[in-house]
């Protein structure tokens, strides 16, 4: 058994490259590639940085941590 991992540019090629596997009978697995963060969460880490830039935020210790 070996296992293959292809680069795809786009919807076309991605179509044709399964069309053949799936004429060929050969199993796959299709994994979609991450479009990025969410845009709230982006926000919120950039506001907590921010905030810690400005001398906000609770610093805590390793032993703190584990209480």
């Amino acid at each position: 058994m070996e296992t293959l991992q292809i680069e795809l540019k786009n919807k076309k090629q991605s179509a044709m490259i399964k069309e053949l596997l799936k004429e060929l009978r050969i199993a796959f697995i299709s994994v979609q590639e991450e479009k990025g963060y969410n845009p709230e969460f982006v926000q919120k880490i950039l506001e907590g940085q921010k905030e810690i830039e400005e001398g906000g935020g609770t610093k805590i210790t390793l032993d703190e941590i584990w209480k």
